[in-house]
């Protein structure tokens, strides 16, 4: 998925994916694995003045994982 969004001075956006695969065990069981991407990068402008701007800031941060899960059906 992606989202971005821009309001006002305020402009970032994320970026989520993640690739799994699952092995049937039998009729209720079954485990698997996946990995997971996450990444948020958001920037501000701040306050402007003639001088220009007084405060900015960013974030930018990747979350990359690996789950390990199992899922019983009913």
């Amino acid at each position: 998925g992606w989202l971005y969004v821009s309001i006002e001075d305020i402009s970032g956006g994320q970026l989520i994916g993640r690739a799994g695969i699952e092995y049937l065990l039998g009729k209720r069981w079954a485990f698997g694995g996946a990995f997971n991407l996450s990444t948020v990068d958001v920037d501000w402008d701040g306050i402007e003045t003639e001088e220009g701007n007084l405060v900015s800031g960013a974030v930018k941060m990747d979350i990359n994982d690996f789950s390990l899960f199992v899922r019983v059906r009913f």
